[in-house]
């Protein structure tokens, strides 16, 4: 039997920064639902949520690199990176 599932944002849900693989919980539910033939719906409202969520966990992730980067130079360390391209790595 085909079931479609359509997930809201309490589905679509991560609680920090993806960088470059779903949750656990999240990867498991869509490889289950695959393996058994069932579709996933995802409400574009839902997405730009998601979306604008992970926005957020972005500019803090970057923000809490650019104060130990700052920290370091107190001490007398030095760091040169792209911190843009060290995120979307």
């Amino acid at each position: 039997m085909l079931v479609k599932i359509i997930f809201n944002s309490d589905l679509l849900y991560a609680d920090s920064f993806i960088k470059d693989r779903l949750p656990r919980h999240l990867h498991n539910f869509l490889v289950e639902c695959k393996e058994h033939g069932h579709e996933i719906i995802i409400p574009e409202t839902t997405l730009l949520e998601f979306d604008r969520k992970q926005s957020v966990f972005l500019q803090k992730e970057m923000s809490e690199i650019e104060s130990a980067k700052e920290k370091l130079s107190l001490y007398g360390v030095e760091v040169e990176l792209d911190i843009v391209k060290l995120v979307s790595k």
